[in-house]
């Protein structure tokens, strides 16, 4: 029998092996789905707006494509920061009250090979445990965002 994937949240975001679970293709997908029914939820608003930044790791670019993919099933502004390593995402989000919340593809110090989500709120910084639990919720249970394209997608120096 298939044995169910999970995903669980480290010190500082979900992280591992780029080319291993949490990273394949769908799974990936499916925790943008996840974070976004969260975002939703949290921010009581029908449509969101997230600043995405990356490492320059050779992992990440795709690893945001597809968490971007999963995010688009909801209404949401995206907007894709590139290259932004994670204190400029940071201080982006205490200066532009506009945005939501931000995602970093990153695993900061950790070997090449390795990669990670981190998520940042505008007002409290990292998430708290509840909402972990929350997109933990969403990804193993009540994911049922059917594809669907709602969202836009902008290149932050056009912001």
């Amino acid at each position: 029998m298939h044995k169910k994937q999970q995903i669980t949240f480290g010190t500082n975001g979900i992280r591992g092996h780029a080319n291993k679970h949490p990273f394949f293709q769908n799974t990936t997908i499916k925790l943008g789905k996840a974070i976004g029914q969260w975002g939703i939820e949290k921010f009581k608003k029908k449509q969101i707006k997230i600043l995405i930044g990356s490492d320059t790791r050779a992992s990440s670019p795709i690893i945001k494509k597809n968490l971007i993919s999963g995010l688009k099933n909801i209404q949401s502004i995206i907007f894709d920061g590139n290259i932004l390593p994670t204190a400029a995402v940071a201080k982006i989000l205490k200066q532009k009250k506009e945005l939501d919340f931000g995602v970093v593809i990153s695993a900061s110090h950790n070997p090449y090979f390795d990669n990670g989500i981190k998520i940042f709120t505008a007002h409290n910084g990292n998430l708290s445990k509840e909402d972990e639990d929350h997109i933990v919720y969403y990804f193993n249970e009540k994911t049922n965002l059917k594809e669907n394209d709602r969202s836009i997608v902008v290149k932050w120096e056009n912001a």
